[in-house]
């Protein structure tokens, strides 16, 4: 639901959306980059860059690596990442078992802070156990997802091979797997088994082979509050037109993505010290994105924001609410209610005749009203 929201927003600003197409080569200058390698032999052009496959993998993609330094390329490699996750999605036989409406943790150790070591049998004895809320609403479950902590040593044996081509004892191991897994759940879920249908699984590899993950890291790099400075990245990269975003550079899972979204536009735009209140709660009205935005929690990334800008000595400046960003003419002042429709994404001011981009001429309005703001304060 959350990729087809953002993949519909994009369309709706004027924007393409490509699938099965993979990045193979940023092609660069000495100063930035210019254009994007498509595995088609397609090239693109774009004057900005954004990333959001792991920080490692984005600067290997580069034509040139010397447009960055060694010790930035170093210290991205060193960082280490997240461990993997071994997913088992359980197609259930129609009306078997009662659907459970939340999570299920099972820990069947003492330790539940060493899963990330290895090697370490004990991330055998850890499944996290998912329930698909049934589109019928149905009181019986229809499909179950199963995940359990894997290492990337544990997948040596493939690890340079790809999706499909990975041959039987692959797909043996995936198997023996699943069913430590789903013995591990029926101990806990009875009649679990004897439910089941068909039973799909993935492994960390075919995480990397999907996202770009190094090592299918399932939350990317590791934080570490010993070394915070270290292990947390900032969107900005030494290439000047490359920007990085997702869950490798603050905080991991939904949360993460949500708020290096916003830093990483913010530094795109020019207004990173700048915030406009945006309407949550209209936003929370829309059915299709009320519960993607209460997950990330926005007053969590109100609040994470305000500590990362008094921490770099720097000011978060809300705006008002109602201030028309979007219809004011950012050259002359002209207030043009046209703009009041969301499909309208360019428009020429009729005082001025200046051209403009709806986000762009926005964000000038909300980064010059935020300066005002802090001039007159």
């Amino acid at each position: 639901m959350i990729a087809e929201s953002l993949s519909d927003a994009i369309q709706k600003m004027g924007g393409t959306v490509m699938t099965n197409r993979e990045v193979t080569m940023l092609k660069n200058s000495k100063e930035k980059i210019n254009s994007v390698l498509l595995d088609n032999d397609e090239e693109r052009e774009a004057k900005i860059f954004i990333s959001d496959i792991h920080p490692a993998s984005t600067i290997d993609l580069l034509q040139n690596k010397e447009l960055v330094r060694s010790s930035f390329r170093n210290r991205i490699s060193r960082l280490e990442n997240t461990y993997g996750i071994f997913t088992a999605h359980l197609e259930l036989k129609e009306n078997r078992l009662p659907y459970l409406n939340r999570n299920v943790h099972i820990h069947e150790r003492d330790n539940v802070w060493s899963y990330h070591h290895y090697p370490d049998n004990g991330q055998k004895r850890y499944v996290f156990v998912s329930f698909a809320v049934p589109e019928n609403g149905s009181p019986y479950a229809t499909h179950i997802d199963l995940l359990s902590p894997m290492h990337w040593e544990e997948l040596r044996e493939w690890e340079h091979t790809t999706v499909g081509k990975r041959g039987q004892g692959y797909l043996d191991f995936k198997a023996k797997r699943a069913d430590e897994c789903i013995d591990i759940a029926s101990r806990h879920i009875p009649r679990l088994r004897e439910s089941i249908e068909t039973v799909y699984t993935s492994t960390p590899l075919t995480w990397r082979d999907y996202t770009g993950t190094v090592e299918g890291s399932a939350y990317g790099i590791r934080k570490n509050f010993n070394e915070l400075t270290y292990t947390i990245l900032t969107p900005k990269t030494p290439v000047p037109n490359l920007f990085l975003t997702g869950q490798n550079l603050s905080v991991h899972g939904v949360l993460g993505v949500s708020m290096t979204s916003f830093l990483t536009c913010a530094e795109i735009i020019g207004a990173d010290t700048i915030l406009e209140d945006l309407k949550i709660k209209n936003m929370v009205k829309n059915h299709k994105l009320a519960k993607s935005i209460s997950d990330v929690s926005w007053s969590e990334f109100i609040r994470e924001l305000q500590y990362k800008a008094e921490w770099q000595h720097k000011i978060v400046q809300k705006i008002d609410t109602y201030y028309p960003s979007s219809q004011i003419c950012s050259n002359c002042g002209y207030k043009f209610t046209g703009t009041k429709d969301l499909s309208v994404r360019e428009w020429i001011c009729p005082q001025c005749g200046v051209h403009h981009d709806r986000d762009e001429n926005a964000a000038i309005n909300i980064l010059n009203e935020g300066l005002r703001e802090l001039q007159i304060a």
